[in-house]
């Protein structure tokens, strides 16, 4: 069963108990680590270990979607030692980490860089990679194992467009989306998804069910449900953490 595992779910930063951008997916045999963002280690070892981990997707290199690296490349070097654990990003993604992490990450990772033209397999899994509408080079991903998809926006704003996956691939099955606000009319110029467009994202590419991820730790978190379900037909939840969504079904 293809599996999203939520490791933290805030936008920016941390809401109260909560933890930046990270998610364990999860197949029949295969765990991956989708962006690793500040507090999400400590939740990651409630569900898996490093010495089970295939690999890490980094989908950009804004602080809340990937500084716990440094802080996993610690364990690995110093308390954890294993081979070493494939990373995948774009160019963009590699340099930075590169200059934070230093000599190590020769040492703990095994590094790739990748393209939107690029599937990779992980395991049992199939990853796919497209350009968003953000202030940097930012990769939404998609995943398909065991006979069932998930597309995971990372962050964007409303020109991006899930139809290169389903063109490349098919019907999505379910769609992980950032809903950063609530409403566009006060964040007019911001490169990040409203609650409808968010809706309208999911609606446009007809996947069978949307989880929305990302809020802002001020955000009214229900009534972004409500603001999605009125342009989206499917089922529609928040990503709460420690909670699993199965990509087909319940």
């Amino acid at each position: 069963m293809l599996a999203v595992r939520i490791l933290g779910c805030s936008g920016s930063y941390a809401a109260a108990g909560g933890a930046c951008t990270g998610y364990l997916v999860q197949s029949s045999g295969t765990n991956v680590w989708l962006d690793c963002g500040p507090g999400t280690l400590a939740n990651f070892h409630q569900w898996s270990s490093l010495a089970a981990l295939d690999a890490i997707v980094l989908t950009h290199a804004h602080p809340d979607h990937w500084l716990e690296l440094p802080i996993i490349a610690n364990a690995l070097e110093w308390y954890e030692p294993r081979e070493r654990v494939p990373v995948y990003s774009n160019a963009h993604m590699f340099g930075e980490a590169r200059q934070l992490i230093g000599q190590s990450i020769s040492t703990v990772f095994d590094w790739h860089v990748v393209n939107t033209v690029d599937t990779v397999s992980i395991g049992d899994q199939e990853w796919r990679f497209d350009e968003t509408d953000h202030y940097v080079p930012t990769y939404a991903t998609r995943v398909d194992a065991d006979g069932s998809s998930l597309v995971f926006s990372s962050d964007t704003g409303p020109a991006f467009s899930l139809q290169g996956f389903v063109d490349r691939a098919g019907p999505i099955d379910m769609a992980l989306l950032e809903s950063t606000f609530l409403d566009r009319s006060e964040h007019e110029d911001t490169l990040h998804l409203s609650a409808v467009e968010a809706g309208q994202m999911a609606a446009a590419a007809s996947a069978g069910r949307l989880v929305l991820t990302h809020q802002a730790p001020r955000e009214e978190r229900p009534a972004h449900v409500e603001a999605a379900s009125a342009v989206y037909d499917g089922p529609v939840a928040l990503a709460e953490v420690g909670a699993q969504y199965a990509a087909a079904g319940d």
